[in-house]
């Protein structure tokens, strides 16, 4: 339910980037490319972790977990506040260093996106963590589309990234008002208030695994801000195009992620190994029949997808996307889904902090050779050398040899099927003339011939295919 709700808000905030190409010259979209990636990082790093505490708090403490709840949106709210002060005083140093002066304008809108983005972030986890699937999909995929339709209006209205930004925040601000109402609406009689004890005790979860994510952002946002750095703005706007298909892929993977976590923390809670495993295999391979077919099928229909949707002016993307959607295989080790459900933030440190350095040393190393894709490989590579850490202590936390802990069998056999869909879908559409025609005949023939295989071949149960469409049956009138 989680999963699908994010895939439909991505549908719907797909929309943004192909109306914002059209819109703006290619150095505003650049800039806007630019404040959203300061923004995000900003909000990611002024979190502190705290959202990740209410998965690990609530699922333990139903009754009293409301206390996190609060303590949560007062922290993050202080932390905003800081933020956006920071930006206020350092957003025009920050822009002269990084050589770009067109961020100079939105320099008092990013600071507020800043203010408000911060304490939102906590929105979503708490009916996740409560496990009320329907609430919390119309949450994840009512906001992507909210936010979809806000920007798409500014920009068509004003024409400026300032508005878009605007836009961005006045989301944010519902997004707070959604979590008060819940808040209120979920608490329980004799639910005790925040108090000292209690903050500590959320914080010393928080920071440790706030550590481990900040050597995650480093390695996820350090290789765009080098290149930010280093070309021009416009140019900049080509390699952000180049890796415009994360959100999708996150958005698959973090619902699962958050699911693992919450069913692993019960699991090791009760010392039951078992389902812990149990719980690691299921997950990952679900994702090996989604992300596989989704890294073959960017590979063979890249070049039409990136002149259909950015046309000519973007085609100079296309070597970075096949480079970065290497990503989508790693991600089918969610390792993180294991290690935060069983507090193992300080390994999780460890790792991420291997996979940083790796790509530090890489990337000025890989940017003689090309700067943009030079930047995008080094990000790869620190990729693998976090997950491969990351798969060992899973191993050993589920009870299985390292060369065992993947479900190999699934992962070869959703590879095969993929390369033989995309064979179909390719010889289906090449003939034909016009983009939207190969894509639209290419692609249909490719996602159902992979379907077709899939349920020919049980990668995926087929009593958990009947449940699944079950649950958007509605009972007959007088059915039991």
């Amino acid at each position: 339910m989680l999963t699908g709700a994010r895939v439909l808000g991505f549908v719907a905030a797909f929309a943004i980037p192909l109306v914002l190409i059209r819109v703006f010259s290619q150095t505003d979209f650049g800039i806007y490319k630019q404040v959203f990636l300061i923004s995000t990082t900003a909000v990611q790093i002024l979190a502190l972790g705290i959202p990740a505490s209410i998965f690990y708090f609530l699922p333990r403490d139903e009754h009293d977990g409301h206390r996190y709840l609060v303590q949560a949106i007062g922290l993050l709210s202080l932390a905003g506040v800081l933020g956006a002060m920071t930006v206020l005083v350092g957003g025009p140093l920050l822009a002269n260093l990084m050589g770009a002066p067109g961020l100079l304008a939105v320099v008092p809108w990013l600071a507020l996106l800043i203010l408000i983005e911060v304490p939102s972030s906590v929105v979503q986890t708490a009916p996740i963590a409560d496990q009320r699937s329907i609430l919390a999909g119309s949450v994840v995929a009512g906001s992507d589309i909210l936010r979809a339709i806000a920007f798409v209006t500014a920009v068509l209205i004003f024409r400026t990234v300032g508005a878009v930004v605007a836009a961005a925040a006045l989301i944010g601000v519902l997004r707070i008002a959604f979590f008060l109402f819940y808040m209120g609406i979920r608490r329980m009689d004799g639910s005790p208030g925040p108090s000292y004890e209690s903050t500590r005790k959320q914080l010393s979860y928080a920071l440790p695994f706030w550590t481990a994510l900040l050597f995650q952002i480093g390695l996820r946002r350090t290789h765009a801000y080098y290149v930010m750095a280093a070309v021009p703005t416009a140019e900049f706007a080509v390699y952000s195009i180049g890796i415009f298909q994360l959100p999708l892929v996150l958005h698959i993977t973090n619902s699962v992620a958050e699911v693992m976590i919450v069913r692993a923390s019960d699991a090791h809670e009760r010392g039951d190994t078992k389902s812990l495993r149990e719980t690691w295999q299921m997950a990952t391979a679900r994702l090996s029949v989604i992300l596989l077919p989704i890294w073959v099928g960017t590979q063979v229909f890249a070049p039409d997808l990136f002149l259909l949707l950015f046309q000519e002016q973007y085609l100079a993307a296309v070597p970075v996307f096949r480079i970065f959607v290497t990503l989508f295989l790693l991600l089918i080790v969610v390792d993180h889904g294991i290690l935060r459900a069983t507090g193992d933030t300080g390994f999780m440190l460890r790792a991420n902090a291997l996979g940083f350095v790796v790509m530090l040393v890489c990337l000025p190393l890989l940017a003689l050779w090309d700067v943009q894709l030079g930047a995008v490989t080094a990000f790869i590579l620190g990729t693998v050398a976090t997950r491969v850490a990351g798969l060992y202590k899973v191993s050993k936390r589920v009870g299985l040899p390292m060369r065992r802990s993947l479900p190999w069998r699934t992962i070869m056999a959703a590879t095969g099927l993929s390369l033989v869909a995309s064979g179909v879908g390719w010889l289906g559409g090449f003939w034909l003339d016009a983009v939207f025609l190969r894509l639209a005949v290419g692609g249909l023939l490719f996602g159902s011939t992979y379907l077709l295989l899939v349920y020919a071949f049980s990668l995926v149960p087929r009593e958990e295919i009947r449940s699944l469409l079950a649950r958007f049956r509605r009972k007959r009138p007088g059915a039991a």
